[in-house]
């Protein structure tokens, strides 16, 4: 709870998590995402590599890594 705040006082949303996957060289989002989500909502990031050039072969080696990533943002 919020020190000092009732119950329905709090903030809808209150303990909403947000997960990020950052995939390969990307710049990094995340200072962006976090500026449009409100102080109540915690924000969680993982990176999974990929090579810089972006093609069927390469997007379709990222269903495994995405599934980990996922994995470790929902812990």
């Amino acid at each position: 709870m919020i020190k000092g705040m009732e119950a329905h006082d709090v903030p809808y949303g209150y303990r909403a998590k947000v997960g990020l996957i950052v995939v390969g060289p990307n710049l990094n989002p995340t200072p962006e995402i976090r500026r449009m989500l409100p102080d109540y909502v915690q924000m969680r990031e993982t990176r999974i590599h990929m090579e810089p050039v972006v093609n069927i072969e390469e997007c379709s080696k990222l269903s495994e890594p995405l599934g980990k990533a996922a994995g470790l943002l929902a812990e």
